[in-house]
């Protein structure tokens, strides 16, 4: 009786086997050796292969490894289709960056033929319209416009030695106010009342105000000259509103005197400088009070009263 052995896989059966004059006794050895050689050939079947012999021959003669074929996963359609419907060439802006690179750090453009292009702009200076918050050439007018209104008006304005207001003209983009306090009495030591210490008046304060511009300013007038001939009195104190400076308001009054003692001048008031800007000084008006000169000892023995308080105005 013929019986293959051994027997590991299909290719080991004899077609022929067994032959016609074989026993039925060894035909459980055949059976075994079929048995054998189908599950030794396909160990990891576990359930029905529904796919027909013409499908299955497909991947007769496929060289591809199994990473090659997982490249597939997740293909929807035709792969050669849908290669065939990409674009083979670069076409449209890109065409004139599709084979070369660029010039390192500039800004890209669209040329007068609508195609990518690099510009002049490097990237530093395409940096620094960093925190721009508003179209830059409006923002260059605006400043040019304020700097040309500057440009365009006189310095000194006015000097107001009487009055109680001043209208800036409109347009204006700073105002600078210098406002004097008038200056102090002069004192007496005369023989038209005797050998006697005769002293003058303190100068009154000279303030200017505008709420909208925040301008209040108070110019302290000059402090009186005595007839005493030991000491001069000291300047004043107490102003507001801006820069101070001491005794550079309106003058003094001067002072007379009799034989070796002589009488003290007035002293000066003070002046208190202010400079605004912004596009709301124009059209604004100023409010001002002039202090009025002290007055002298009045002996009528060349003593004088002091200078009234004004206000010096410069608009730009």
């Amino acid at each position: 009786m013929a019986l293959e052995s051994p027997v590991n896989f299909i290719s080991d059966l004899v077609a022929s086997n067994p032959v016609s004059t074989d026993g039925l006794q060894q035909a459980d050895d055949h059976l075994r050796n079929i048995k054998t050689a189908v599950k030794a050939t396909f160990p990891n079947v576990t359930g029905a292969i529904t796919s027909t012999q013409a499908e299955l021959n497909k991947l007769d003669g496929v060289t591809a490894s199994t990473a090659e074929l997982n490249y597939v996963t997740g293909v929807t359609s035709g792969i050669q289709t849908q290669l065939n419907a990409k674009q083979a060439t670069i076409t449209g802006a890109a065409t004139t960056i599709d084979d070369s690179d660029l010039t390192a750090s500039r800004a890209l453009i669209s040329d007068g033929s609508g195609k990518v292009a690099v510009s002049a702009v490097t990237s530093t200076e395409l940096g620094y319209l960093d925190g721009v918050t508003s179209n830059v050439q409006t923002q260059i007018n605006t400043v040019t416009t304020a700097v040309n209104n500057v440009a365009g008006y006189p310095q000194v304005i006015t000097i107001k030695t009487s009055g109680t207001s001043y209208a800036i003209p409109s347009g204006a983009q700073a105002v600078l106010i210098r406002a004097a306090g008038a200056g102090g009495g002069g004192g007496t030591r005369g023989p038209g009342s005797g050998n006697s210490n005769l002293t003058g008046s303190n100068g009154g304060n000279t303030t200017v105000t505008n709420s909208t511009l925040g301008i209040s300013i108070d110019a302290k007038g000059g402090t009186a000259g005595n007839g005493d001939g030991t000491y001069n009195g000291a300047l004043s104190t107490g102003d507001s509103g801006g820069d101070v400076i001491k005794g550079g308001g309106a003058t003094g009054g001067a002072s007379s005197g009799n034989f070796d003692i002589t009488g003290h001048d007035g002293r000066n008031g003070n002046m208190v400088v202010k400079y605004v800007t912004g596009s709301n000084v124009g059209g604004q008006t100023l409010a001002f009070s002039l202090g009025a000169g002290g007055a002298s000892s009045g002996t009528s023995d060349g003593e004088q009263p002091g200078e009234s308080g004004y206000v010096e105005i410069w608009v730009w």
